[in-house]
């Protein structure tokens, strides 16, 4: 007999419901999961990929908008906008230079060392433009711009080794009159990382070009406009096949300034071989008709980026040019401001409209021998707010300071707005100085000092006289320690 064990049919038949039940489990899960899969793509995920699906074959092209136009009051065109012809370049359009199935930054690489080998490209916008790469794999990104005829025929030539590549019409900023109210005017320039972080992608997706500095910074959102675009179909090669629809872009605003050019003109005339600054308002309204600041600079200079040579000329210069005297230098006041130093002296009832000083041409404070000037030698005799305005007679409003004090007379300079912004819609604006205890405490951890300011005539600023001495009531006090 054989020693092999005999199969038992109930055996067999048990194991195999086991393995049956087993592999319909399986089978069940395996289901269960593609009907998941199923579900996600068709019901929950399906506005995504059929949005990945209509890229494939649609491809939005966005179109800039034209910057505003800036002008005086008459009309006169101060900023303007030309045609000139830009390279462009689509990352995603670029090849496959690795033969990896896709395009990378190190194809990006090797495509700009390609094309600079036929146009010269500046290291900026090599550098902008790849930058810009990183982040818009879709859109066409500015890597050159004023491209000359010539220019334009060699990549016309070399079009079939560059795909991705192509030359556009767009509009740029010129500044028709030059250096003429630079500072108040501003200029445009390229769009830089530091912009790129601050802007809406949406909005500036197409445009090259930002408000630096001045009215065309400051009314930025006013003069860009909005962008438009172009929906276009593609082949799967990325060749246009038709347009699909079209957004008319929306042109920047025309921007009517209070400048009155040709009052400009004059004050800057007037600081020629200068420097320094003249503004002049209208005082029934507050429009600011002429904001000069000399020496100026040509703004069409920084448009598509300054040379270094330009640039270093520029920063070189004793005069400052980039130095916007009018906003962000900070003078003294000179005789301007005795009229409201005696419009504090009322307020405060330090003196009546009827209060009377006598000038014999110098005030000299009671117990001390120096004595400090009237611009009149001679004097003003009997005066009275009025007469000393009028006359800008220095002895008048010594004697009002030393009665007010510094507390008093901080707190009513404030009240004109002395060492605060004016808020003119221009960017850079400092503040001035108006300083009090309180200040000179926090910077420069010292206490005040009393002195006797000597107010100047002919606009020659405030030239102050140290008189310390610690046992004399406070006049009026300086920020600085005596010699």
């Amino acid at each position: 007999m054989s020693d092999r064990p005999i199969k038992l049919e109930r055996d067999e038949q048990h194991m195999f419901n086991v393995r049956a039940m087993v592999a319909g489990i399986i089978i069940l899960f395996a289901l269960l999961a593609i009907l998941g899969r199923v579900y996600q793509l068709q019901v929950s995920e399906h506005d995504k990929y059929s949005e990945l699906s209509r890229q494939h074959y649609e491809k939005r092209i966005p179109i800039p908008p034209n910057r505003g136009q800036i002008y005086d009051r008459n009309g006169v065109l101060l900023a303007d906008s030309h045609t000139q012809y830009v390279l462009q370049v689509v990352r995603d359009n670029i090849g496959d230079e690795d033969g990896d199935g896709k395009s990378t930054l190190a194809d990006v690489d090797k495509f700009v060392e390609r094309l600079g080998a036929i146009i010269p490209l500046a290291e900026k916008d090599v550098r902008l433009f790849k930058t810009q790469a990183r982040r818009f794999k879709y859109q066409p990104i500015p890597i050159r711009g004023n491209l000359t005829e010539e220019e334009q025929a060699v990549l016309a030539v070399n079009g079939p080794r560059f795909r991705g590549a192509r030359v556009e019409k767009s509009m740029e900023r010129y500044y028709p009159l030059v250096e003429t109210a630079s500072h108040v005017i501003g200029y445009v320039g390229r769009i830089d990382a530091r912009d790129l972080e601050k802007l809406n992608k949406d909005e500036y997706i197409g445009t090259s070009h930002i408000g630096k500095t001045g009215i065309e910074a400051s009314h930025e959102t006013r003069l860009h406009g909005q962008a438009g675009y172009q929906l276009i179909e593609v082949d799967a090669h990325g060749k246009q096949q038709k347009v699909l629809s079209k957004k008319d872009p929306v042109g920047g605003q025309e921007l009517f300034l209070g400048l009155d050019i040709n009052l400009q003109i004059f004050a800057e005339k007037l600081l020629k071989n200068e420097r320094g600054a003249i503004v002049a308002m209208d005082p029934s309204n507050g429009e600011v008709l002429a904001l000069a600041s000399v020496p100026t600079f040509d703004p069409n200079l920084f448009i598509n980026g300054i040379s270094q040579k330009d640039y270093s000329a520029l920063r070189e210069d004793p005069g400052r040019p980039l130095f916007n005297r009018a906003l962000q230098g900070t003078y003294p006041p000179g005789s301007t401001i005795k009229p409201m130093v005696g419009v504090a002296g009322l307020i405060e009832g330090v003196i009546t409209p009827g209060s009377r000083v006598y000038d014999p041409g110098f005030f000299r404070l009671q117990g001390q021998k120096h004595a400090f000037r009237c611009w009149n030698k001679r004097g003003h005799g009997s005066v009275d707010l009025k007469y000393s305005i009028q006359q800008s007679c220095d002895t008048y409003f010594y004697d009002l300071a030393y009665r007010m004090g510094i507390d008093r007379f901080s707190k009513s300079m404030n009240r004109f707005g002395f060492g605060e912004k004016t808020g003119i819609d221009l960017p850079s604006e400092a503040s001035g100085l108006m300083p009090s205890k309180e200040w000179k405490e926090k910077r420069h951890k010292r206490s005040w000092l009393p002195v006797i300011p000597s107010i100047s005539v002919s606009g020659k600023g405030i030239g102050w006289q140290h008189r310390c001495n610690w046992l004399m009531p406070p006049p009026l006090w300086r920020t600085v320690g005596c010699a």
